[in-house]
């Protein structure tokens, strides 16, 4: 067809044993993408609803995040959602130890991997978290 065009690229996929029950994950620029939803954290997040993985949103938002959530159609993804105060460490809240920790902020994930031992991955490793 006129104006066809055709893009192949290739996608990271790992195949670690990476085996977890529950997911924490930040919302700013991990589960959002500008004003818009990053759609492979979406995907991520069905395919772990999809196995009875619990989905945990960890947020320092500015306004409320159900109100947030609301407004991008994911007000029921999540099974908890985890709104923290300014200067509230994020490691604080999280109690699952068979978990991982998905979060755009270096130093977040640093100090989530220190203080509880859970992986952690930026959100640019969504996309090699993802099942095929």
């Amino acid at each position: 067809l006129a104006g066809t065009a055709v893009d192949r690229a290739l996608a990271s996929v790992y195949r670690a044993p990476l085996d977890f029950a529950t997911v924490y994950m930040d919302l700013d620029d991990t589960l959002t993408a500008g004003d818009g939803v990053n759609p492979d954290a979406v995907k991520f997040l069905f395919q772990c609803r999809n196995r009875g993985r619990r989905l945990i949103l960890l947020t320092r938002h500015a306004v409320s995040p159900r109100s947030t959530l609301r407004r991008l159609r994911l007000e029921s993804l999540f099974d908890e959602t985890i709104w923290l105060r300014k200067g509230e460490d994020k490691s604080s809240r999280i109690c699952e130890k068979n978990a991982v920790f998905i979060d755009d902020s270096f130093s977040e994930r640093q100090e989530v991997s220190q203080r509880t031992g859970i992986p952690v991955f930026d959100v640019s490793a969504i996309e090699g978290l993802l099942e095929p």
